[in-house]
């Protein structure tokens, strides 16, 4: 009779066990699910940024092509700025970006001079496509001639 005991404890013992390793696998796949249901949406993310980075780089392209083939405008006259490196050579460096700036589209001027008098954040949401095409480029711009600045680096990347 000792030995049908301890069968029937064993058997409750391995059915709970059964029960819990159910219970734990069910938590798994749920969690599974989630991850999954995450990664769709990075990709899926992910995918529509590319998209637009291919979208605005082919405008980019299409603008710099435009200047390109404009008898008026000529981009062999005005040299980008040379690499902004430390605070020592803001001014000149300054001079030199505005003044290409300025050759590139008054409007970066006009909008860089107007945000520096707002000093309040910007949403880009109430930019218009043309301002928000703008912006990226000029970030892009300014990234790429700061990128010897640590301190420039580390604000780029906080934005």
């Amino acid at each position: 009779m000792a030995d049908v005991n301890t069968l029937a404890t064993q058997l409750q013992q391995l059915l709970q066990q059964q029960n819990e390793l159910r219970e734990e696998l069910l938590r798994t796949q749920q969690a599974m699910q989630t991850q999954q249901s995450l990664l769709q949406t990075t990709q899926t993310a992910l995918a529509q940024a590319e998209l637009r980075h291919e979208r605005e780089k082919a405008e980019w392209k299409d603008q710099l092509n435009s200047r390109k083939n404009n008898p008026d405008i000529d981009l062999r006259a005005v040299k980008t700025p040379t690499l902004f490196k430390d605070k020592s050579q803001w001014e000149v460096f300054k001079f030199h970006a505005e003044n290409y700036l300025a050759f590139l589209d008054h409007a970066y001027i006009d909008e860089l001079q107007s945000a520096a008098l707002n000093g309040a954040a910007l949403d880009d949401a109430d930019f218009t496509e043309s301002v928000q095409k703008r912006s990226v480029q000029l970030f892009a711009m300014l990234s790429s001639w700061t990128q010897e600045s640590e301190i420039c680096v580390k604000i780029a990347r906080s934005l």
